[in-house]
Protein backbone atom coordinates (compact mmCIF):
# COMPACT_ATOMS: atom_id res chain seq x y z
CA UNK A 1 0.00 0.00 0.00
CA UNK A 2 2.01 3.12 -1.14
CA UNK A 3 0.78 7.15 -1.24
CA UNK A 4 -0.51 9.11 2.09
CA UNK A 5 -2.69 6.19 3.66
CA UNK A 6 0.96 4.45 4.64
CA UNK A 7 2.23 7.70 5.40
CA UNK A 8 -0.03 8.52 7.72
CA UNK A 9 0.34 5.05 9.18
CA UNK A 10 3.93 5.18 9.80
CA UNK A 11 4.31 8.50 11.46
CA UNK A 12 2.30 7.29 14.02
CA UNK A 13 3.95 7.43 17.27
CA UNK A 14 4.05 5.58 20.28
CA UNK A 15 2.85 2.05 21.40
CA UNK A 16 2.01 0.28 18.12
CA UNK A 17 -0.02 1.43 15.01
CA UNK A 18 -3.74 0.97 16.99
CA UNK A 19 -7.35 2.26 15.05
CA UNK A 20 -10.58 1.60 16.17
CA UNK A 21 -13.81 -0.24 14.27
CA UNK A 22 -15.48 3.64 13.05
CA UNK A 23 -12.07 4.16 11.81
CA UNK A 24 -11.73 1.02 9.78
CA UNK A 25 -16.16 1.42 8.50
CA UNK A 26 -14.91 5.10 7.79
CA UNK A 27 -12.12 3.80 5.30
CA UNK A 28 -14.35 1.52 3.88
CA UNK A 29 -16.92 4.11 3.38
CA UNK A 30 -14.29 6.57 1.73
CA UNK A 31 -13.15 3.89 -0.58
CA UNK A 32 -16.21 2.69 -1.58
CA UNK A 33 -17.90 6.06 -2.03
CA UNK A 34 -18.22 7.53 -5.97
CA UNK A 35 -14.99 9.93 -7.27
CA UNK A 36 -17.92 12.75 -7.70
CA UNK A 37 -18.80 12.29 -4.02
CA UNK A 38 -15.01 12.84 -2.75
CA UNK A 39 -14.21 8.90 -2.48
CA UNK A 40 -11.68 6.60 -4.24
CA UNK A 41 -14.93 5.07 -6.60
CA UNK A 42 -13.27 1.66 -5.72
CA UNK A 43 -15.58 -1.50 -5.52
CA UNK A 44 -16.08 -3.55 -2.20
CA UNK A 45 -13.49 -5.92 -3.64
CA UNK A 46 -10.66 -3.62 -4.34
CA UNK A 47 -11.47 -2.25 -0.86
CA UNK A 48 -11.80 -5.78 0.90
CA UNK A 49 -7.93 -5.91 -0.58
CA UNK A 50 -6.59 -2.76 0.45
CA UNK A 51 -8.45 -3.38 4.29
CA UNK A 52 -6.41 -6.73 3.99
CA UNK A 53 -3.11 -5.62 3.60
CA UNK A 54 -4.07 -2.78 6.29
CA UNK A 55 -5.38 -5.33 9.19
CA UNK A 56 -1.83 -6.81 9.09
CA UNK A 57 -0.03 -3.85 10.13
CA UNK A 58 -2.58 -2.32 12.60
CA UNK A 59 -4.61 -3.20 15.50
CA UNK A 60 -8.08 -2.71 15.59
CA UNK A 61 -9.37 -1.99 19.33
CA UNK A 62 -12.97 -3.60 19.05
CA UNK A 63 -16.11 -1.62 20.56
CA UNK A 64 -16.52 -2.80 23.80
CA UNK A 65 -19.46 -2.31 26.55
CA UNK A 66 -17.19 0.48 28.20
CA UNK A 67 -17.26 2.37 24.98
CA UNK A 68 -20.31 3.06 24.72
CA UNK A 69 -20.99 3.35 28.83
CA UNK A 70 -18.04 6.22 28.32
CA UNK A 71 -19.93 7.70 24.85
CA UNK A 72 -23.10 8.43 26.81
CA UNK A 73 -21.14 10.14 29.38
CA UNK A 74 -19.38 12.44 26.94
CA UNK A 75 -22.12 13.53 24.98
CA UNK A 76 -24.29 15.31 27.34
CA UNK A 77 -21.72 16.83 29.43
CA UNK A 78 -19.94 18.28 26.29
CA UNK A 79 -23.25 18.92 24.93
CA UNK A 80 -22.26 16.92 21.73
CA UNK A 81 -24.12 17.98 18.32
CA UNK A 82 -24.55 16.62 14.72
CA UNK A 83 -21.55 14.89 13.35
CA UNK A 84 -19.58 15.64 16.32
CA UNK A 85 -21.13 11.98 17.99
CA UNK A 86 -18.66 10.63 15.71
CA UNK A 87 -15.64 12.39 17.14
CA UNK A 88 -16.84 11.88 21.07
CA UNK A 89 -17.44 8.10 20.40
CA UNK A 90 -13.25 8.02 19.05
CA UNK A 91 -12.66 10.16 22.44
CA UNK A 92 -14.92 7.26 24.10
CA UNK A 93 -12.92 4.82 22.86
CA UNK A 94 -9.18 6.26 23.15
CA UNK A 95 -10.71 6.92 26.68
CA UNK A 96 -11.74 2.96 27.40
CA UNK A 97 -8.42 1.78 25.51
CA UNK A 98 -5.89 4.31 27.23
CA UNK A 99 -4.89 5.14 23.90
CA UNK A 100 -3.11 8.64 23.36
CA UNK A 101 -3.48 10.99 20.65
CA UNK A 102 -0.67 12.85 18.79
CA UNK A 103 -1.26 15.51 16.15
CA UNK A 104 0.66 13.93 13.97
CA UNK A 105 -2.67 11.47 13.37
CA UNK A 106 -4.85 12.72 10.98
CA UNK A 107 -8.57 12.61 11.65
CA UNK A 108 -10.50 14.35 14.10
CA UNK A 109 -8.56 17.86 15.21
CA UNK A 110 -6.67 17.67 18.42
CA UNK A 111 -8.22 20.09 19.49
CA UNK A 112 -11.60 18.30 19.16
CA UNK A 113 -10.33 15.10 21.04
CA UNK A 114 -9.33 17.31 23.73
CA UNK A 115 -12.90 19.26 24.05
CA UNK A 116 -14.51 15.87 24.70
CA UNK A 117 -11.53 14.28 26.98
CA UNK A 118 -8.84 12.06 25.02
CA UNK A 119 -5.94 11.67 26.39
CA UNK A 120 -2.80 13.57 24.61
CA UNK A 121 0.56 11.82 23.84
CA UNK A 122 3.60 13.42 26.04
CA UNK A 123 5.76 15.11 23.93
CA UNK A 124 9.15 13.97 23.38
Amino acid sequence: MAGPCSKAVQTIPGEGKRVFLQNIAEFWNVCTRPLDKNGLGLTPAETQIRLEKLVKILTVLHDIPEVYTEWRRLIPQREVRGVQVNDARIAAAMRVHKVRSSPKIRGISCDMRASLGAPRAISN
